[in-house]
């Protein structure tokens, strides 16, 4: 029962944690955008219900797709859904104006992709993002994202 309690004092910190931030400065939203890649990587749907606003947008590759809150919490609870391998992202620019943040850069995701002749293939996808933050009363919530794709790379290690 004492464990239970420890892990449900850690989970609740966590999860508190992510909605303490508020869109004021740039290393909040590292860290916010942080939590967010974490939450698709570990398809952590509680969090990203929470981290996404009600009226959330992700726009796909020029509009290939587009993806609703309520349609990215489904397809990464999906038992399908496969986790990548690895996923990381490097933000290059930040533009605010009001309470909204724009946080743009590049984005590196690792999967599984065996083939016949190399079983154990990774390939490296990389995209170009920008995803806009914004302040609500409850803290900073993640608006929109839009992502292109730049590369794709087989045979990719990971570091």
């Amino acid at each position: 029962m004492r464990q239970f309690f420890i892990l449900m004092l850690g989970f609740f910190g966590v999860f508190a944690n992510a909605f303490a931030y508020q869109c004021k400065s740039q290393q909040e939203l590292i860290s916010l955008d942080n939590i967010y890649e974490n939450s698709i990587r570990n398809a952590d749907t509680q969090l990203l219900d929470h981290l996404l606003t009600d009226n959330f947008i992700w726009v796909h590759n020029l509009n290939s797709m587009q993806e609703t809150k309520a349609g990215l919490i489904k397809r990464i609870s999906a038992t399908e859904y496969e986790k990548p391998l690895k996923r990381e992202s490097k933000i290059e620019q930040f533009i605010s104006q009001d309470k909204s943040w724009v946080v743009m850069g590049i984005a590196h995701i690792y999967k599984s992709r065996p083939e016949q002749d190399n079983p154990d293939n990774i390939r490296h996808y990389q995209y170009y993002f920008s995803r806009t933050y914004q302040q609500q009363k409850d803290g900073c919530k993640l608006l929109a994202v839009m992502t292109m794709k730049i590369a794709t790379k087989d045979n990719a290690q990971l570091n």
